[in-house]
């Protein structure tokens, strides 16, 4: 894939962080400005400063299948909820559920419910995908347990710190989690992170 391929994917993935209940974020929080960090280890220390959320738990998807990643929220807002994954299936689809994950309220109440449980269980493209941890690690998740699938980027600000609630949902249906961030384009990490190299090296926005 393209830089370019990838900027214009991206962008369009993250102009729909502000459709459903959430239009007012970007006024509020400014998050509607791009930050750039110069390290994975950069990006981890913002996490670190802007959430409470446990940074153990955070991958990023590889590049080469980012794209993919993002076909799947086509006409869709980019919410909180991917769904949930048990022996590599969907078993908990927050996509195609008809319910706005971009809403915390209305996920946590799905959580509650299993509103957004499949009739059976569906093929998942992200089990197949390679990840990266926050330190660097190469990861090849198996999703054989059940997993809650939650979505994380910078631009949602300090509403990111939602997805804590969610946490404690799941956690409490002895389920487990993994927070999947998309922000790899805003990480010039291009001498320590291979994954993320000669991506779209641009001046880092200092906070």
């Amino acid at each position: 894939m393209t830089n370019r391929l990838l900027l214009v994917s991206l962008s369009i993935l993250l102009s729909l962080i502000f459709v459903g209940c959430q239009p007012t974020l970007k006024f509020i929080y400014g998050v509607d400005k791009d930050k750039y960090f110069d390290s994975l280890e950069d990006y981890k220390s913002f996490v670190e400063r802007k959430t409470k959320l446990d940074t153990d738990k955070f991958y990023l998807v590889e590049n080469d299948n980012l794209f993919n990643l993002m076909e799947e929220f086509s006409g869709k807002s980019f919410g909180y909820y991917y769904g949930t994954i048990n022996k590599g299936k969907l078993v908990a689809d927050g996509l195609n559920s008809g319910i706005d994950t971009s809403c915390y309220g209305s996920v946590l109440n799905a959580l509650k419910s299993n509103d957004m449980h499949t009739e059976s269980p569906k093929d998942c493209r992200i089990v197949n995908y390679a990840y990266i941890t926050f330190s660097k690690q190469g990861v090849n998740l198996d999703f054989e347990e059940d997993t809650a699938v939650f979505l994380f980027t910078y631009k949602r600000g300090r509403f990111n710190n939602d997805i804590l609630k969610l946490i404690e949902e799941v956690r409490s249906q002895n389920k487990d989690y993994i927070i999947l961030s998309v922000d790899n384009h805003y990480i010039k990490d291009q001498n320590q992170n291979p994954m993320l190299k000669n991506q779209m090296l641009l001046p880092a926005s200092g906070e």
